[in-house]
């Protein structure tokens, strides 16, 4: 096999060891100099080890390619990390911080933090109260989902979510889900499904908020 074919077909495997049709060739090879030697009667027993031989070559190097990347060919490919939020409670006249440890009460906003992947970098946002109902904040009826492409977790995005002053107290959940292309809601509700999960298109992150009475 001419050198050039070899390096051609390791990069188009990704690895560094020999690729299938290396292990061919020289299988071939192995066989005609076997071939070439004794009487046709002699020769079946060579021949059956050296196919044995050869369908072990390939299962192998069929294992290998299938096998799961490791962590260093995962970074080396690109490969990013998944999306994810983060959210604070701050009152609605006041102004959002990163540390902010005000208590969520009806009446207040949420700070978020997002960070998108370069392909996932559209979102949608919206809380499962206590009482289960599910409140949308992104997007809008009438508009798709917004483009939040270039956020990341330390800088507070600009637009933020408020929690309605007849919001009852309890565990909510609050839900972003980021995805590829902008959807209306129409079609990200369709989407996700009763359970919220989503149909494999989108990447629903949740997290847990804690509201408090009203005073």
């Amino acid at each position: 096999m001419p050198q050039d074919d070899e390096q051609l077909a390791r990069l188009l495997s990704g690895r560094d060891q020999p690729s299938v049709l290396e292990k061919e060739a020289a299988f071939a090879a192995i066989y005609a100099r076997v071939a070439d030697r004794g009487r046709p009667a002699q020769r079946w027993p060579w021949a059956l080890a050296l196919s044995a031989a050869a369908a072990g070559l390939l299962m192998w190097g069929r294992f290998q390619s299938d096998s799961a990347p490791t962590a260093e060919e995962f970074r080396a490919r690109g490969v990013q990390a998944a999306e994810r939020f983060a959210i604070s409670c701050y009152p609605v006249h006041g102004a959002p911080a990163l540390d902010a440890q005000t208590s969520c009460a009806p009446g207040s906003r949420l700070a978020l933090q997002l960070e998108p992947s370069a392909e996932n970098h559209y979102l949608a946002l919206f809380v499962r109260r206590s009482d289960g109902a599910i409140v949308w904040y992104f997007p809008s009826e009438s508009e798709p989902m917004p483009d939040v492409a270039g956020e990341h977790l330390g800088s507070v995005w600009q637009k933020s979510a408020l929690l309605a002053e007849s919001s009852p107290p309890g565990t909510y959940t609050v839900f972003a889900v980021f995805a590829p292309r902008p959807l209306s809601r129409a079609v990200l509700k369709a989407a996700l499904g009763d359970d919220l999960r989503g149909d494999g298109t989108l990447h629903v992150v949740s997290r847990e908020l804690d509201v408090e009475a009203q005073p």
